[in-house]
């Protein structure tokens, strides 16, 4: 069906199944809060089962299905999710058709949401407002998260869509109605693109049979641009706030303009691990073990933006010498200082790290609707590995120097760390 793709993964590791429905759309800050209460609306509620008790209750009776919605980025796309995990039906000690029966189960979800004369029931709809809305208060109280939310802030400054928060601000969601967000749903359901996965140990020809119960219409298809490009900044953004603080927090975006279709990837995977990605790097042998400097220390870099994003939990006084030993370290990678030992050994927990992946169904479900959306072949497992191993030295040093510094965010805890 134009617009909606069904993906089967099948495979016998497993003695339940999954299906999830990904809603998938361009970015758009201004329905990030809507999209956010579409959510858990779903999850929450349904024309059938109109409070989180009696749905609770339902999956219960279906041999204890567990059922979520949420809400993600993915590089320039939006996704509102819904998965349903339920026990196979060949384990089970009666004919029940699980599979039947969660198929069910999403169509009450998302064709019948507790709604009338065009908007979400009030009472259900504050509740769960209000709901989400203390949740989004709640994560300044989070140091760590809420450090890196503003240096995300401040590396897309002037680009709300990459720059704002996936559920939205508390101002966004208190502007939010019942009938807005029902509009957002329906407007979501009828022309976002549809990735349906199964994953699980199931016959295709009957999996294709019960998808097609879903009522879903064809709508116009689309293949959405994934991939964030931007031209790097000349000069550091950097902000300080204070806070009555243990432990500040230090945290920096760096550019780096390796995306996921470029041969330079795997490189720059290994350069990331080398970095602050694992704890055989050197921001956690140095900037942590070595100096003492910092509670944590680490780096995550993702090839879709080419953010690669370093934080540390620090103490205030020594907020300039992180900044330079953290950097050493870059310098130290652009440089080869670093052992061929040192780079087996990251590239042996990469691999193990990506073998055991192999036990999640989450992550290969992810993985497949990864390969949906930027439109390639599914890579096997062994290729991976054997381009991992194949990397060289010399390639994550020239990784390494395309890195540019862009951001700095340092959230201080001058008055209280420093007394410690």
């Amino acid at each position: 069906m134009n617009g909606v793709k069904l993906n089967v993964v099948k495979t016998t590791k497993f003695k339940s199944t999954s299906i999830t429905v990904d809603f998938i759309e361009p970015l758009d800050h201004t329905r990030f809060a809507n999209l956010a209460l579409v959510a858990e609306l779903m999850e929450t509620s349904n024309g059938d089962y109109p409070t989180q008790s009696l749905l609770a209750k339902q999956l219960s009776r279906m041999y204890g299905m567990v059922f979520g919605a949420n809400v993600l980025k993915y590089g320039k796309l939006h996704i509102l999710r819904l998965v349903i995990s339920f026990p196979n039906e060949k384990y089970l000690p009666t004919n029940d058709s699980t599979l039947k029966m969660a198929v069910n189960f999403l169509n009450q979800v998302i064709f019948n949401p507790l709604a009338s004369d065009g908007a979400f029931q009030a009472q259900t709809f504050e509740l769960q407002k209000q709901n989400l809305i203390n949740y989004v208060k709640s994560i300044p109280d989070d140091k760590q998260f809420y450090a890196s939310n503003q240096l995300r802030a401040l590396y897309y400054q002037g680009e709300p869509n990459y720059a704002e928060f996936v559920l939205g601000t508390v101002e966004q969601l208190q502007a939010t109605t019942a009938k807005g967000v029902y509009d957002a749903y329906r407007e979501m359901l009828t022309q976002a693109q549809v990735q349906i996965s199964v994953l699980g140990d199931v016959n295709e020809q009957s999996i294709k049979e019960q998808i097609t119960q879903l009522e879903f219409k064809e709508r116009a298809e689309h293949q959405y641009p994934v991939k964030i490009d931007r031209t790097p900044l000349t000069k550091v953004a950097e902000r300080t706030e204070q806070q009555a603080l243990k432990q500040s927090k230090l945290d920096m975006g760096y550019y780096l303009p390796v995306r996921y279709d470029s041969d330079d990837r795997y490189a720059s995977m290994l350069f990331n691990c080398l970095f602050g990605g694992t704890p055989q790097s050197k921001l956690f042998r140095n900037v942590r073990e070595k100096y003492s400097l910092a509670y944590y220390a680490s780096s995550t870099f993702s090839t879709m933006s080419g953010l690669l994003m370093v934080q540390t939990g620090i103490n205030s006084s020594d907020h300039e010498k992180v900044i330079s030993i953290v950097n050493d370290q870059l310098v130290d990678i652009q440089n080869g200082d670093f052992s061929d030992e040192s780079l087996a050994n990251i590239k042996a927990d990469l691999i193990n790290g990506r073998l055991s992946g192999l036990d999640s169904q989450r992550q290969l479900s992810d993985e497949r609707l990864v390969d949906s959306l930027l439109n390639r072949q599914h890579e096997a497992v062994d290729t991976w590995c054997d381009r991992i191993r194949a990397v060289t030295k010399a390639e994550v040093m020239a990784v390494a120097k395309q890195v540019k510094l862009q951001a700095i965010y340092f959230l201080d805890g001058r008055d209280n760390d420093d007394s410690e």
